[in-house]
């Protein structure tokens, strides 16, 4: 089945952004025992990153969504993994959800979460 190019979107629209790949985590047993999830070095990646609409806001099936969550567009081959963490402009996402329009097109859709990091790195 041929597939959609969206290489002229993407060169003009695409921004550089940071994956944070989910890794190891640990016990930090100096506060009870909670588990740290682990993420791994950043690798700076390419896509769009774009506000979810207002109709998504209220369908989307992964759950509730606020105006500071958004969609990220990805091309294949790249792709990102569920709880990866995502730095774009200085604030943090985790993806929550990914859909797969590859079948049709040359790229894929993940929704983002924004992240509280209250003062500290992805890596913390």
């Amino acid at each position: 089945m041929p597939h959609f190019d969206f290489a002229e979107v993407f060169g003009e629209w695409g921004k550089k952004f940071h994956r944070f790949p989910k890794g190891g985590g640990y016990y930090d047993y100096a506060n009870g025992g909670k588990w740290v999830p682990g993420y791994g070095a950043p690798v700076e990646m390419e896509g769009i990153i774009v506000p979810m609409s207002f109709e998504e806001l209220q369908l989307e099936t992964g759950g509730t969504y606020t105006r500071d969550d958004r969609k990220i567009y990805v091309r294949l081959p790249a792709e990102l993994a569920i709880d990866d963490r995502i730095m774009h402009k200085g604030l943090e996402y985790r993806v929550l959800e990914a859909k797969p329009y590859d079948e049709y097109s040359d790229h894929r859709i993940y929704i983002a979460k924004r992240v509280s990091t209250k003062g500290r790195g992805p890596d913390a």
